[in-house]
């Protein structure tokens, strides 16, 4: 009797069959694993948005100018008059830019390396100012909302 060497066509089916088990297994696993990064990442986006929101709103939309002038000439004094703050919220990130925060929970931001788009599909956030009242940042794939400071993923 001749024994032949080699490997079957019934070894090369199951180990087809085994590869095939394995991947369908892990594949949505990775799949869930990646949906909550890109969770976690839009969330913190979010976060830095709505933070800028408020440091926007708080300053009326105004840079703080950190230099002193001295306008007295020492001969008389001077009333000068105080510059009225119109707190407004803005639906224009590159107004929001200036305002970003250089840290959220502890995480350091670079305002100026942010893509604030939602990273699931690279999609914009949409902002929603209807007055100097009320702002809302919602993300089009459903990871959150940002309604007047407060986090719909935390109200739960």
């Amino acid at each position: 009797m001749l024994k032949r060497r080699g490997i079957s066509l019934l070894d090369v089916i199951i180990l087809i069959l085994i590869v095939g088990v394995v991947a369908a297994l892990t594949i949505p696993y990775l799949r869930k694993e990646k949906e909550q990064n890109y969770e976690e990442t839009c969330r913190l986006k979010l976060k830095i948005l709505a933070e800028a929101e408020l440091n926007y709103y708080i300053s009326g939309g105004q840079i703080e100018d950190t230099t002193v002038i001295d306008t007295t000439d020492g001969e008389e004094d001077v009333e000068e008059e105080e510059e009225v703050i119109h707190h407004v919220y803005t639906d224009d990130i590159m107004k929001l830019m200036p305002f970003m925060p250089d840290n959220i929970d502890g995480i350091p931001i670079k305002a100026d390396t942010i893509d604030f788009k939602c990273p699931q599909e690279n999609s914009m956030y949409i902002f929603t100012v209807k007055d100097s009242l009320f702002y809302s940042i919602t993300c089009p794939n459903g990871h959150g909302v940002v309604v007047n400071g407060a986090y719909s993923w935390e109200l739960k």
